[in-house]
């Protein structure tokens, strides 16, 4: 019998979600609510039938997992919903931007310890962020000392949604853009954030206060090793595209992934590029085949809320201006 998906909102990471349904056989999209300009389109490829709202979906329709693609500031009331629906849930990041939806959605969880929660942290299902996990985990750098994460992008504000620049919706660009390398080097090196100290800035437009357009974060995490991570929307339109890095040190060696995607190694064994990479993953097909069949999906439920937790202590730093302990959720 196929998995039986109700969508929420088709924001975002939609694409990742209806490409993962479209590459099994065992997921079916059987329902859809706000589905907006898309509604015709999604009902004549998908047979999908069509909500106004989530809560009439979630109560008329037998479906396994939700997903939820809306804007991040509507998210978290659904994600408690399917919970409380007693479904298997995954979300576009973030997927929830204030601390009370996350406590209460931690709560449920530790009630119902069967239902599976996801985000959709997509550099996990990549091959060059899944080689640094690869390379990292077997010790062929040594033990963890320093890392470094980037993303970064054009801002794009003719193309882009209005709610993208306004940090009431979509919780700004810690827990909306690098939540992703927060998620991916957490997965990466094994090792929890327990302090953040961050700066965020405005440079392009000063009279806009929910507007944040770069910004810096140095990490404590266990073990005494560091990272400093950043975000900007400051690209050039010369370099063509996102640029997004990550490095790791180790006291054996290094390894990174470069902004064309480029995994380097430099340890005893090894100088230049490594090239055996695996193939893609679509981390919503593997969050919903794993979840169903009571498996940890590639983002687990404990990695989605923790990661989810980072992001935010992070945020609250650069607000404060201080260096925040990080909770354990």
């Amino acid at each position: 019998m196929a998995i039986r998906v109700g969508m929420v909102g088709v924001e975002q990471h939609a694409p990742h979600v209806f490409a993962g349904i479209d590459e099994s056989d065992e997921i079916e999209l059987v329902a859809v609510a706000q589905a907006g300009a898309r509604a015709d389109e999604i009902q004549d490829k998908y047979g999908a039938r069509l909500y106004d709202d989530h809560a009439t979906l979630f109560a008329q329709e037998q479906v396994d997992v939700a997903a939820v693609c809306l804007i991040p500031a509507h998210q978290g009331r659904v994600v408690i919903d399917a919970l409380q629906a007693g479904l298997h849930v995954t979300a576009d990041k973030p997927l929830m931007i204030t601390q009370e939806e996350l406590d209460a959605t931690v709560a449920l969880v530790r009630q119902n310890p069967g239902r599976k929660v996801g985000q959709l942290f997509t550099l996990r299902g990549t091959p060059g962020y899944a080689k640094l996990h690869e390379i990292v985990r077997s010790g062929a750098i040594g033990d963890v000392v320093q890392s470094y994460g980037m993303r970064s992008a054009m801002e794009k504000r003719e193309t882009r949604a209005p709610w993208f620049f306004d940090e009431r919706l979509s919780g700004g660009p810690i827990p909306d853009l690098l939540i992703h390398d927060i998620d991916a080097l957490r997965w990466i090196t094994g090792l929890e954030y327990t302090h953040v100290l961050a700066r965020e800035s405005n440079f392009a437009r000063p009279d806009d206060p929910y507007y944040r357009n770069a910004g810096q974060l140095y990490f404590l995490q266990e073990q005494n090793a560091t990272a400093i991570m950043e975000h900007h929307r400051l690209v050039s339109p010369a370099f063509a595209g996102m640029d997004c890095r990550m490095r790791v040190l180790g006291t054996d060696g290094q390894v990174e992934i470069t902004a064309k995607g480029e995994v380097i190694l430099y340890n005893s064994d090894h100088a230049g590029q490594v090239t055996d990479l695996s193939a893609a993953q679509n981390v919503f097909a593997n969050f919903a085949l794993k979840a169903c069949a009571g498996q940890e999906p590639l983002v687990d439920t404990a990695s989605a809320l923790q990661s989810m937790q980072v992001a935010l202590t992070a945020k609250e730093a650069g607000d404060s201006d201080t260096l925040v302990a990080i909770p354990q959720v």
